[in-house]
């Protein structure tokens, strides 16, 4: 599960998802980006994952959101608003074009 990835490569202390649980809602096919759903609290955050165990806290990358419009406005600025992402329950791509597929699942997992 991408979850137990992520806190598997948090190995430093000082990392800002360390600890957090957090749901795994969506991942990049063209990357190793993957967007999670903070449980703990209000927000979302997009984590590049490594697939190791990192011991500086700048790794894995990650940016974390309050609200719906920053996961979109970070989305399209890493250009991920097209096809290419999939729901992390569900394994086919669904569209990430305004108001698609995508925008319909990620929404109805809130």
């Amino acid at each position: 599960m991408l979850e137990n990835e992520l806190a598997h490569e948090c190995g430093s202390d000082q990392h800002p998802m360390v600890g957090q649980k957090v749901e795994a809602v969506a991942c990049c096919g063209t990357c190793d980006d993957v967007l999670f759903k903070l449980l703990d609290r209000q927000g979302w955050a997009i984590v590049h994952l490594t697939w190791r165990r990192e011991t500086n806290p700048s790794w894995p990358a990650c940016d974390v959101m309050e609200n719906w419009s920053d996961v979109i406005d970070e989305m399209t600025d890493r250009g991920h608003w097209q096809p290419v992402w999939k729901t992390a329950v569900r394994d086919h791509v669904t569209c990430c074009g305004a108001g698609h597929a995508a925008d319909r699942v990620l929404r109805g997992s809130v």
